[in-house]
């Protein structure tokens, strides 16, 4: 479902005969997507597992925890990241980053001012499984030329360890906070794209193609 931001389209002029070679490349880039997109789907749900089973979290036991995933090396600029919940007298609650692994991809202090995250982990709860935003802007954390990066947000909701979550309102109840992995999209695609045997492809964030997000080099 993640995949279906995605699409591609081709910028060159091709012959009938290019169709077999053009299928390829198409696949090859779907699956670098797809594999990419899985292995930071691990990374938050085993980043929920382990907050489930903690229960009460702090600073010491998340850098115990995150630190050995070495993401600054493995996903350069990506950041993994804790959301909770806050109650308020008015309306809907905040959304609050609690901790978070260092990158450039960073998100705001209170996640419950962009309708977008919010929506998206609205869902998230409501669902019990993975949601993934559109195009966002990060606020970047080293230097101005980071502030205006193009990013996505994958949410994974984080429910309190042994609550039923078989209902709607059970899921609502029991959840106590959500784990947020925030990459940007240029070396996302960046690798994606890396095998295209020279056809340039674009990604966009909608079907009929009006919104790019990504061109390959």
């Amino acid at each position: 479902a993640l995949s279906g931001w995605l699409y591609a389209s081709l910028d060159t002029e091709r012959r009938a005969d290019d169709d077999a070679r053009l299928e390829r490349v198409i696949g090859v880039v779907q699956s670098q997507i797809s594999n990419q997109l899985a292995i930071y789907e691990t990374l938050v749900r085993g980043a929920a597992g382990f907050l489930a089973e903690t229960g009460e979290m702090n600073g010491e036991k998340w850098s115990q925890y995150s630190k050995p995933l070495d993401l600054a090396v493995r996903y350069p600029g990506a950041a993994l990241t804790v959301v909770e919940p806050r109650p308020t007298q008015r309306g809907a609650g905040r959304m609050v980053v609690v901790y978070t692994t260092p990158g450039r991809a960073g998100l705001a202090r209170d996640l419950s001012a962009d309708r977008e995250s919010r929506e998206t982990m609205e869902r998230a709860r409501d669902s019990g499984t993975l949601a993934g935003t559109g195009p966002v802007l990060f606020s970047g954390r080293e230097g101005a030329q980071d502030r205006q990066q193009m990013g996505l947000v994958l949410f994974y909701p984080v429910f309190r360890a042994g609550a039923s979550t078989s209902t709607l309102e059970q899921r609502r109840q029991a959840l106590i906070a959500w784990v947020a992995f925030a990459f940007h999209t240029d070396p996302f695609f960046t690798l994606a794209m890396s095998d295209t045997h020279g056809l340039e492809m674009q990604a966009f964030e909608d079907p009929a193609g009006e919104k790019p997000m990504f061109r390959s080099p």
